[in-house]
């Protein structure tokens, strides 16, 4: 409702990206915990309940963790953290929702299954597209109360679709067939993160990298951004450079051994290059 607050990582793709859309349609608050990889404690949550009415008068009404945090570098919430968060919010009576895009990527790393998250929380989402590699889609769970409430209120702000019978499609082939395969994107972004650091100047943020994001840092750029982005276009390497020199990489469906290696080859060459 307008007014109320919602708590979550201060680095949550809610609280960044989504935070503009959320003040706006629903005239909401973000509540921002800063702690390290975006990972924060039922404690953590229990004193940005006690702090918002002090700051505002205004209550919290949820509570979201994203999980795997992709702003942390793909790391992963405990499962016995999520227990006594939601426990919180039960006592607290606030809902507890989970962003998890890449909930399949924290399921194979963890081995925790995709269903004892969602009995930890009261709505979950993930997407069908980024690892699992479906064109398009993603998925809201939770009650049937709930899901009554979130199509209506999707319905009247734009997200109603029609002719959807290919995009589901999609997201059940990769359901049934691209799951387990994602231990090959952690392995990849793991051997990414081990080559990046052995270089010189180069310092991998999140090591040890936990699933299929790698973030690191140039720490003394020799080069413009527009010099370096055609260094590796030259070499058919693409990599998110909008925090140039601080840079993102993911490896997913389209990314194998070949291209690692590939990757690990123009990095030596452009780093190296410059360093020289």
């Amino acid at each position: 409702r307008p007014g109320d607050i919602i708590v979550a990582s201060e680095s949550s793709h809610v609280a960044g990206r989504e935070g503009p859309g959320i003040s706006n349609l629903a005239a909401v608050a973000i509540l921002g915990i800063d702690t390290p990889g975006g990972i924060f404690t039922a404690d953590d949550v229990a004193g940005a309940i006690k702090e918002a009415p002090l700051r505002s008068r205004a209550k919290v009404r949820l509570v979201t963790a994203e999980n795997t945090h992709n702003a942390g570098g793909g790391t992963i919430f405990p499962i016995a953290s999520l227990r006594r968060i939601h426990s919180l919010c039960r006592k607290t009576d606030i809902p507890f929702h989970i962003d998890g895009s890449r909930i399949f990527n924290a399921s194979v790393a963890s081995g925790v299954t995709p269903a004892d998250y969602g009995k930890v929380c009261h709505s979950l989402m993930f997407c069908l597209s980024k690892g699992l590699g479906a064109p398009v889609g993603s998925i809201v769970v939770g009650s049937r109360d709930f899901l009554e409430e979130a199509r209506s209120v999707g319905v009247r702000i734009g997200g109603g679709m029609r002719q959807s019978g290919i995009v589901a499609a999609g997201g059940l082939y990769a359901l049934r067939n691209n799951v387990r395969r994602m231990a090959e994107d952690h392995e990849n972004a793991k051997t990414l993160a081990r080559s990046l650091a052995d270089l010189p100047g180069i310092e991998v943020i999140n090591a040890p990298v936990e699933t299929n994001i790698v973030l690191f840092q140039w720490k003394i750029p020799t080069v413009s951004l527009p010099e370096f982005q055609e260094a590796l276009h030259e070499r058919g390497v693409l990599v998110d450079d909008r925090s140039f020199p601080f840079f993102r990489a993911v490896t997913h469906l389209g990314i194998g051994k070949k291209e690692i290696a590939r990757a690990v080859r123009t990095f030596r060459q452009v780093f190296g290059r410059a360093a020289a």
